[in-house]
């Protein structure tokens, strides 16, 4: 991929003395426009200079191949969530407490409760760290509401911009110290590694901070057959 710096008419009077575009530093979001595809097969895309803030509403809605640097938008999709989360909360009577969690995923059967193999599951906020289940059930069906639609997807694409810098920085650091995939087992097969990242939002120190952990999992497994 080539990314070609195309400032704003607010920065074209300094484009000249603007360094190149550290390629590393960015992220294609959206599918690429029809006329970035090139016949040998490369795509540029066009980075326009422009503000964290707007770079995170362009995370958000970009349908078409546009890039954000990822360490400058971070910040903001973080002020964003954790404001609005607040928000939400205070609009509904609630109250954080510390060591209060919200991740995103499908939740775990309740003890003793049969599951449903041909139920859909479907991925819904879920509140952890409270005193009693009245009061994770009340703060879930908020943020669970149609209501607050458009917070989920600003919660999960937060959570996927985040997983895109810490993931890239853990294969930097493997690679760094030597950490490459594993030989094949005695009988052939071969099992491909990479990382997830669990995310959830954290009540701590009278604010909200992003709590991420990056996990080793295995992504492809090819089991050699008998004889070959």
């Amino acid at each position: 991929m080539i990314i070609n710096n195309h400032f704003n008419a607010a920065a074209s009077q300094s484009a000249a003395a603007q360094p190149p575009v550290d390629e590393s530093k960015f992220i294609p979001q959206g599918e690429l426009p029809e006329e970035a595809l090139k016949n040998t097969g490369e795509a540029t895309i066009f980075y326009t200079a422009k503000s964290p803030t707007e770079a995170w509403d362009e995370y958000l809605t970009s349908t078409t191949g546009s890039m954000i640097e990822v360490s400058s938008t971070i910040p903001a999709g973080y002020s964003d969530v954790s404001n609005r989360l607040s928000a939400i909360l205070k609009e509904n009577g609630v109250e954080a407490s510390e060591g209060m969690t919200i991740r995103h995923g499908i939740p775990e059967p309740e003890e003793g409760e049969e599951e449903d193999p041909d139920a859909i599951k479907e991925p819904q906020f879920i509140v952890g760290g409270l005193p009693n289940k009245a009061a994770q059930e009340q703060v879930e069906a908020i943020l669970n509401s149609e209501q607050y639609a458009g917070f989920e997807q600003r919660f999960l694409a937060l959570d996927k911009l985040t997983a895109s810098e810490n993931i890239s920085n853990a294969s930097q650091r493997d690679a760094l110290l030597g950490n490459i995939q594993p030989a094949p087992d005695a009988d052939g097969s071969r099992v491909t590694y990479g990382y997830q990242q669990q995310f959830a939002m954290q009540y701590s120190d009278a604010s909200w901070q992003m709590d991420t952990q990056i996990e080793k999992v295995e992504l492809l497994r090819i089991e050699k057959i008998a004889g070959r």
